[in-house]
């Protein structure tokens, strides 16, 4: 662990309970909100207070706003929404605001997103991992929630309370981790919910097949990466509001993606980018490499507590300005094993804590 690190911050022991949300979409939203309302209304809280520092149109209209996309969501699936409706119900939230959470992404495109992803495909191992770099105030008000939703499969996911899914494991073995990205076909209207509805879909898909079908589907106003695993196949998907494209691993079984394109069709597309992306894209790429020698779990573990350019690093420390909007930092990290159905977690930089362990099994 950095000495600078040690002194910056301290370790994060909490232990975040597995929400169990089981039975319809509806009665499985309510059990999630339930169980997490608190932290659900403190992420309202956090939000009014980023959006409004960071948008020109206040909280009340951001509600009216997302009203439209209600019908976008149904249309959509309508298990999805049915689950938001149960956050909402079990929450005590109103469902305007649990609809902006989900649509946090759209709404809020930010430079604090600067998260990091691997994929690492072997006959002995296959696993996806990330780093999530967000705002550090939300850290605090992140969730474990396993789905069981009517004869979909079983998924954990860790997400923002109130959201429906982010990165995750199903009892498929079909895991996703998730990278932001900005392009210039990026617009203003809202479509479907990228990292939370599309994410949720593609988490109860039981094959490969439905998950490109979710993808394709949607209706987007925003640029996105999806890396997606179903057991020792890796996928690494770029996707605009108009069209997408994907890349395997190389001949190692490897694969690395921050926050910029990578498939030569979007370079011409590329919106703003943090400088860091191509860091953390060239330093995890050659740690990637020297795992060729020897692949596992706990080596994937070093890379992800990686300082190389601190505090700008893969494992990314309080950066920014003052303010709820303004600091970023690795908000949790993810080793999802698609060859053993485990998923192992912080909740916090992960050079401060030790990694949890989840089985996903039917």
């Amino acid at each position: 662990m950095s000495l600078i690190a040690k002194k910056m911050e301290k370790r994060i022991s909490e232990d975040i309970s597995i929400i169990k949300a089981y039975g319809t979409p509806h009665q499985a939203g309510s059990i999630y909100g339930r169980q997490a309302r608190d932290k659900i209304l403190k992420n309202i809280a956090k939000y009014k207070a980023i959006l409004q520092s960071a948008h020109s149109q206040g909280w009340e209209k951001l509600r009216e706003k997302t009203k439209k996309g209600s019908e976008e969501i149904r249309t959509y699936n309508e298990e999805a929404y049915q689950v938001m409706e149960g956050i909402a119900e079990g929450s005590r939230a109103s469902l305007e605001d649990i609809m902006v959470l989900n649509y946090r992404y759209e709404l809020l495109f930010s430079s604090k997103s600067s998260c990091t992803s691997l994929g690492i495909s072997s006959k002995d191992l296959s696993l996806i991992a990330q780093n999530w770099d967000l705002y550090q105030a939300i850290e605090d008000g992140i969730v474990n929630v396993e789905y069981k939703v009517n004869a979909n499969p079983k998924v954990f996911t860790q997400a923002e309370a109130g959201s429906l899914a982010h990165r995750g494991l199903n009892s498929d073995g079909l895991a996703l981790c998730i990278n932001a990205l900005r392009s210039k076909d990026d617009r203003q209207e809202l479509a479907v919910p990228l990292i939370s509805v599309v994410g949720w879909s593609i988490l109860n898909s039981n094959n490969l097949t439905k998950a490109f079908d979710w993808i394709q589907n949607a209706r987007r106003s925003a640029s996105i990466n999806f890396m997606v695993a179903k057991h020792d196949l890796i996928v690494d998907i770029e996707i605009t509001p108009r069209e997408f494209d994907y890349m395997e691993p190389d001949d190692h079984g490897q694969i690395v993606h921050t926050n910029h394109f990578l498939c030569d069709r979007f370079k011409n597309l590329e919106g703003n980018i943090s400088p860091c992306s191509w860091t953390r894209l060239l330093r995890a790429n050659q740690l990637v490499k020297d795992l060729r020698r020897e692949q596992s779990v706990e080596k994937t573990k070093l890379i992800l507590r990686d300082h190389f350019d601190y505090p700008y690093s893969i494992c990314r420390h309080m950066t920014g300005e003052p303010g709820i909007a303004g600091t970023s930092k690795t908000l949790a990290s993810t080793i999802i094993d698609t060859s053993r159905f485990e998923v192992h977690y912080t909740i916090g930089n992960p050079c401060l804590s030790e990694y949890r362990t989840v089985k996903v099994l039917r």
